[in-house]
């Protein structure tokens, strides 16, 4: 998110969307830096992309259309992105871990296991960090230094998966009703 419009993407056609959240209308789009695309986090006016079968995350730049740097992520298989406060924090599946990285070359701060083993997708709210378990439905609120689960949620829908925050507002991209 930028604040205002949501950006989604949509892995099975490899595209970045820039959705208004005022009228749902779809502003922009791009093809995504990879083919396997997963994870979407927006800092520093770049898109960073996870690859969660190459295992890279791509620092894409929408402005000229193209791939700035790429790092090889922590574990090999990453997930959610969430971008704060100058880091970047990578949810990776293998090790059902989330690291704190320097976005700029994936130097890991710190890292904290999942809540849950089904995890998939984080968000950032200015203040918490947030994850979606995908199976259970619900919404995990966490600690971003520690990890610690501060609080659970359930999912409006049935298969929850991207989330992003927007004037304290929890978006949510449902799997399986392809609705936000």
């Amino acid at each position: 998110t930028d604040g205002a419009d949501l950006f989604v993407l949509d892995w099975r056609q490899a595209r970045i969307h820039h959705v208004s959240t005022k009228d749902g209308a779809l502003r922009q789009s791009w093809d995504a830096p990879t083919l396997k695309p997963h994870g979407l986090a927006l800092g520093n006016d770049l898109f960073f992309v996870s690859d969660d079968q190459t295992g890279r995350i791509y620092a894409f730049n929408p402005k000229k259309n193209l791939v700035e740097y790429s790092f090889e992520a922590p574990g090999g298989r990453p997930t959610g992105l969430a971008f704060a406060k100058d880091v970047l924090f990578i949810l990776e599946t293998r090790s059902r871990q989330i690291y704190k990285v320097i976005p700029a070359d994936g130097t890991i701060l710190n890292f904290f296991p999942l809540p849950e083993r089904n995890c998939t997708h984080l968000a950032y709210d200015g203040k918490y960090l947030w994850t979606v378990d995908r199976l259970k439905d619900e919404f995990y609120m966490l600690d971003p230094d520690t990890g610690a689960v501060l609080n659970i949620v359930a999912s409006p829908g049935p298969h929850p998966a991207g989330i992003a925050f927007i004037n304290d507002k929890l978006w949510n991209v449902d799997f399986q009703t392809r609705e936000i």
